[in-house]
């Protein structure tokens, strides 16, 4: 599901089920957008991402919290994504507004964030940690969290992250 123009809205307590392409994916400026208690699971059919914000402009009125994102072995690419230079290099997102107490299992890349320059990312946790090596562009995992840290300001991102570029070449090591 693409949401653009999520203003003054919450969605919540939802479950994506096998979709694949993105689950869920805000765009277009979000203002006041809550995303939280959602549930994405990938059992038997791959999808190429689970949860995130992409598109240009920014989402500093975004919260996204508390939502749970897992997957069986190379059924998922990307579990949590902020930025959308996996699919357009050009574009970018002046923040990626508040990405936190977010739970992500068994995606071959467990987060990306590329093509952002501001936000707060923190607190995210993960279980199985990654699993396979079927991921979008060739960025083939099994990676942790991935940040192009020429970009985003890494002060706002949660330790252990991995410094890489994740763009439609694939992925670079920083």
């Amino acid at each position: 599901m693409t949401v653009h123009g999520c203003t003054n809205a919450s969605i919540h307590h939802n479950q994506f089920i096998d979709n694949t392409d993105v689950d869920l994916v805000i765009g277009n400026s979000p203002t006041n957008c809550q995303v939280y208690s959602n549930t994405i699971t990938h059992v038997s059919t791959y999808g190429v991402g689970g949860l995130g914000v992409a598109f240009n402009g920014t989402a500093a009125g975004l919260n996204m919290y508390g939502n749970s994102i897992s997957a069986n072995q190379n059924k998922l690419g990307m579990g949590l994504f902020a930025g959308h230079h996996p699919w357009v290099e050009s574009d970018m997102l002046a923040s990626l507004g508040n990405i936190t107490s977010n739970y992500v299992s068994g995606a071959a890349v467990l987060g990306v964030i590329d093509g952002v320059s501001s936000g707060n990312f923190s607190g995210n946790s993960a279980g199985n940690w990654w699993q396979g090596a079927r991921g979008h562009n060739g960025c083939n995992g099994p990676f942790y969290f991935m940040v192009n840290t020429n970009e985003m300001n890494t002060s706002s991102v949660q330790p252990g992250y991995q410094p890489w570029r994740f763009h439609t070449s694939g992925c670079i090591p920083q």
